[in-house]
């Protein structure tokens, strides 16, 4: 497979603007800043896993990266949810 299939660098680059840009709402929610920085540290160190990964779940890296943008995007709603127990993606 071609190199450019397993680029990460759009949902790294999304993942870092939602750490530095959403704190508060992250804290807000109960989850914590420093797991989603490990979650990025993770993501950046077995880039390519994580591309398979979401190659195979979602048929691109493209799809799965927006697919997390609209998570991140609804972060809030998204944790009431889970909290009341009925979560979808």
């Amino acid at each position: 497979m071609n190199h450019e299939k397993f680029d990460m660098s759009e949902y790294i680059k999304a993942l870092e603007d939602f750490i530095e840009n959403q704190a508060d709402e992250i804290v807000k929610n109960g989850a914590s800043v420093g797991e989603f920085k490990k979650l990025l540290k993770a993501v950046k160190a077995k880039e390519a896993k994580v591309a398979k990964m979401a190659i195979k779940q979602y048929g691109s890296v493209e799809k799965y990266t927006e697919a997390m943008k609209n998570n991140m995007s609804n972060f809030s709603e998204k944790m009431d949810a889970l909290k009341a127990g009925n979560y979808e993606q």
